[in-house]
Formats: structure tokens, C-alpha cells, sequence
């Protein structure tokens, strides 16, 4: 299934390590048309603590490299967003906690019933050729 989106051609995903200098610079991390960088957290990993903890290099290479630069780091598990504020604390870098996220929209469907079906219908997109055969 190939999803259309408006801004695909400002993105650019790239394979290889923030930790290796050549990578970075093949990224363009330090160029000023790159405008943030993202650090995805794998929901699906069998070692949650390992794969924060990568997660969390990931985003100190980056770091590193541009300090300007806004970062958004998804983590798996509150511990984890402690333990990278305690490391560094810029104000670029948005910190998201994928468990907390969880708990804050089950706690809100609580609250305000059909909330989640709301949000996943938001969330959701097709493309206009999807719409038509479904």
C-alpha cells in the first residue's frame, strides 16, 4: 500500500548510524536546510530498556553534530525520558514517552467517551484512489 502525502518530497529517511561521523554528514545534520530529526522508538522490541538506551546515543550523535537543531525522541518508557534529560536538557529536543502516551489516552477516554475513536479517525488517512474501490 503506498500512502500520498503532501510533504513527502521535504522528507528524506535515510539508513545508517548517528553514530558514525560519515552517515551524519551524508544526512545533512549540520546543513541549515535540515530542519529537525527524528529518533523512532521500535514498539515491537523484544528489549525495551536496550532499545531506549540506543535510542537515546542515537540521539546525543545527532546532538552532537547540531546543536540547534530540534530533535524529536520517542522513547518507550518513562525511566528512559529521566534518564535523557539527565544527560542533556536542550530546549530543541521534544521528548515523547510512548507508554505515557498510552496511559494519557486511555485515561482521557475515561473522561470523554469515543475520545479514542475520535483520535484513531483523525490519525487515520487514505488516499482518495482508496476511497473509491473501498
Amino acid at each position: 500500500m503506498k500512502m500520498k502525502w503532501q510533504n513527502a518530497s521535504q522528507v528524506t529517511v535515510l539508513l545508517g548510524s548517528p553514530l558514525i561521523a560519515r552517515d551524519l554528514h551524508r544526512a545533512g545534520i549540520s546543513w541549515p536546510s535540515c530542519r529537525a530529526a527524528y529518533v523512532l522508538a521500535n514498539t515491537k522490541a523484544s528489549n525495551v530498556r536496550r532499545e531506549d538506551d540506543e535510542n537515546i546515543l542515537r540521539w546525543l550523535g545527532i546532538r552532537h553534530a547540531n546543536v540547534r537543531l530540534p530533535i524529536f525522541l520517542s522513547l518507550l518508557k518513562p525511566a528512559s525520558i529521566e534518564r535523557a534529560e539527565a544527560l542533556s536538557n536542550s530546549p530543541a529536543d521534544i521528548k515523547v514517552c510512548i507508554e505515557d502516551l498510552r496511559c494519557g489516552l486511555l485515561a482521557k477516554s475515561c473522561v470523554v467517551p469515543g475520545f479514542c475513536t475520535l483520535i484513531r479517525g483523525l490519525a487515520a488517512s487514505t488516499s482518495p484512489e482508496e476511497n473509491d474501490q473501498g
